[in-house]
């Protein structure tokens, strides 16, 4: 469980060989291919600024890759953005989940050139748990909330 500044968000991990093409409707006019085809999850990059509780793997000023899965949506978690404060309860992501084995990165200019994506390496990424919901975006009037998981983890 940490505490942390997402430095670098909403970046889309995808399969390429399942991307979808666009298509050319009736009226000559081209549709966007749906994501939800070949979109696995998205990517953020957190900078830890505290460590409420762990097992020692991360430290304070670690920077994590936290990826959830999915795509966005209003019955998905919420997608991380740079520059927000959260606390997160973090853990390993399933590096061994074969929907990984082709996985790339889509770095901006990169969604058409494949070839130019990096692969994604979940060997490098924790995920929220609880399927991407454990997650608290830390408003300046929500910054209590540190406090109160603190205190809840103490009296356990």
């Amino acid at each position: 469980m940490v505490v942390g500044d997402v430095v670098e968000g909403q970046v889309e991990v995808i399969n390429p060989e399942k991307k979808a093409k666009a298509e050319v409707m009736p009226d000559g006019k081209p549709t966007l291919p749906n994501p939800y085809l070949f979109v696995i999850g998205i990517l953020s990059r957190v900078r830890v600024t505290e460590v409420i509780k762990g097992a020692g793997k991360i430290k304070e000023g670690d920077r994590v890759n936290v990826f959830v899965y999915g795509y966005y949506g209003s019955d998905r978690p919420h997608f991380l953005m740079k520059k927000e404060k959260c606390v997160l309860f973090l853990g390993p992501l399933d590096a061994d989940n074969e929907q990984f084995a082709n996985a790339t990165i889509v770095l901006p200019g990169t969604f058409a050139y494949p070839s130019r994506q990096p692969k994604f390496n979940p060997k490098e990424c924790y995920t929220p748990v609880h399927e991407g919901y454990a997650q608290v975006i830390l408003t300046p009037d929500k910054m209590a909330v540190i406090d109160e998981i603190k205190q809840a983890i103490a009296k356990r």
